[in-house]
């Protein structure tokens, strides 16, 4: 009989005197030098209304929410989350963008990591749309979606942009490969007047000689030492395996996965370029891959500890019915003094695993009845009045805008006109962030998601979980699946809905299943 058991750790709601860390980022630009102090003002003062005690700030100034791995306040503040006794009792963000907005299972995962350590993440400026219960977690699916889309809008502008630069012999941004120069030009003017400035790369006539040596000396099929003592010079701060990678010396640019040749002036002639590359092909080592999709999740069920993946590859040379005549990947209790030191056949384990979790959780019945309760509960007949009023509020702030600089071009320089500018430009910030999120929560409310659109959503995640690259795989099961816990012939599978892309409801969160024996 399967047994069924809550293993998601329950929201802490926050009480005057409670503890909490802040994280404020901007991604930078002419349009964001204040962002961070406008952040940090709305999280203090919402703070003091609560009574909360702000113990530690993590500020991200010009810092691109794309990706968590070059965000070292974002590193620091889940470092310090993992702390035991946790130092505080919640991070308090503006609103869910400023946590990330990159990768959607990126920021659900880390949000996921951070409240399974017993530590709340709080939205303030979106605490009011995101439910209590088994549905907060979709709400806040769709606002991360939602902020993924705008990151994915604004890259395209910015890349179409790139794009044109980039058609015209311009690079963008970073430091020129060795060999080569960086000459600035202006390509034009910024808003306020400042110029716009662009660069191209040249040929470094001291150093471009020495990469035509070294790419013609490899195209001999000379080892990377041997060009140093031939060249006479110490290792670049490249890795020679870069360079002689780097279409740039071939006189190509690239803009994201488009590439522009002629861009630039070649350094290394196309005859010698497509036979170093050759030379790369044949050194170049197979990658290894991990191919235990369980990892990191295993534990044995008598003594708790984790168990690793190996390979017995003496069954290659047995005969029976155990061997098979070939290798036995497993994973074994890593605990030398574990009574059972049980070990398992990987192969079948993950196999039952990804039924498990395809057939009983990820479904479209689940996914259907969370969309459609949640959708009832953002539903507001007020809502559609509520926007109208808000868009009119803008309209006349804008105004109000217009006609003090009107004034102050008229009048000239007013220091009471310049503040109530100012005011008015922060009331103007305040209510265009207010329209975001009542339009956002419209828009979910009223979303019409089919059924063919719910089988495309359940396909991509099944697709995900059953998809023969191992690490892809991992991720995606990782992405919720807590705990997998062997014991004997059947195993527990922990997991969290809330830890869904896309959220589910009523679905036990922990659940036995028989491992059958192949």
């Amino acid at each position: 009989m399967a047994r069924r058991k809550s293993s998601a750790v329950p929201r802490k709601p926050l009480t005057p005197g409670s503890r909490v860390a802040a994280l404020a980022r901007d991604s930078g630009g002419a349009n964001q030098e204040k962002s961070v102090r406008d952040q940090v003002a709305a999280i203090v003062k919402r703070a003091k209304d609560e009574g909360w005690a702000i113990v530690n700030w993590f500020l991200e100034e010009a810092t691109p929410g794309g990706s968590v791995d070059h965000r070292d306040a974002f590193q620091e503040m889940l470092a310090a989350c993992q702390q035991k006794p946790a130092p505080f009792d919640a991070v308090v963000i503006w609103d869910l963008a400023r946590f990330g907005r990159g990768d959607t299972l990126d920021s659900q995962f880390y949000k996921a990591l951070i409240r399974r350590l017993g530590i709340e993440v709080i939205s303030i400026s979106e605490s009011s749309l995101i439910p209590e219960g088994v549905f907060g977690p979709l709400v806040e699916a769709v606002i991360d979606l939602k902020n993924n889309l705008f990151l994915a809008d604004l890259s395209r502008n910015v890349k179409r942009g790139l794009r044109a630069n980039t058609d015209r012999g311009y690079a963008h941004g970073g430091r020129p490969p060795w060999g080569l120069l960086r000459q600035a030009e202006q390509i034009g003017t910024h808003r306020d007047g400042s110029p716009r400035m662009a660069s191209k790369w040249v040929p470094d006539p001291a150093e471009a000689p020495l990469v035509r040596q070294a790419f013609e000396l490899r195209a001999q099929g000379q080892g990377y030492r041997d060009i140093e003592q031939a060249l006479g010079l110490a290792k670049p701060d490249a890795s020679w395996s870069a360079i002689f990678r780097n279409e740039t010396y071939a006189g190509v640019l690239r803009c994201g996965e488009q590439r522009y040749p002629g861009a630039i002036p070649a350094i290394v002639g196309n005859d010698t370029w497509q036979r170093v590359q050759e030379v790369n092909m044949s050194a170049r080592a197979r990658p290894r891959a991990s191919e235990f999709l369980l990892s990191g999740m295993v534990q044995c069920g008598w003594c708790g500890s984790p168990m690793g993946g190996g390979t017995d590859h003496r069954n290659a040379r047995r005969e029976g019915s155990h061997g098979h005549g070939r290798e036995w990947r497993h994973y074994r209790c890593i605990n030398k003094s574990c009574a059972h030191r049980l070990c398992v056949g990987a192969e079948q384990l993950e196999t039952r695993v990804r039924q498990v979790v395809c057939e009983q959780i990820v479904t479209s019945a689940q996914l259907r009845g969370a969309l459609t309760v949640l959708q009832e509960r953002l539903a507001a007949p007020e809502l559609p009045e509520e926007i109208a009023g808000l868009k009119a509020r803008i309209g006349a702030t804008k105004r109000a805008i217009g006609n003090l600089i009107d004034a102050m071009e008229a009048g000239g320089a007013d220091p009471e006109r310049e503040q109530r500018y100012r005011q008015r430009k922060a009331e103007l910030a305040r209510q265009e962030t207010d329209l975001q999120i009542l339009e956002a929560r419209q828009a979910t409310a009223v979303a019409v998601v089919s059924d063919a659109d719910l089988a495309t959503i359940v396909e991509g995640m099944r697709e995900g979980i059953n998809c023969r690259d191992v690490a892809r795989a991992r991720a995606a099961l990782l992405t919720f699946v807590a705990k997998v816990e062997v014991k004997d012939e059947e195993f527990r599978l922990e997991y969290d809905p809330g830890l869904l892309v896309h959220g589910f409801s009523q679905v036990p969160p922990m659940g036995f299943e028989p491992m059958y024996q192949a």
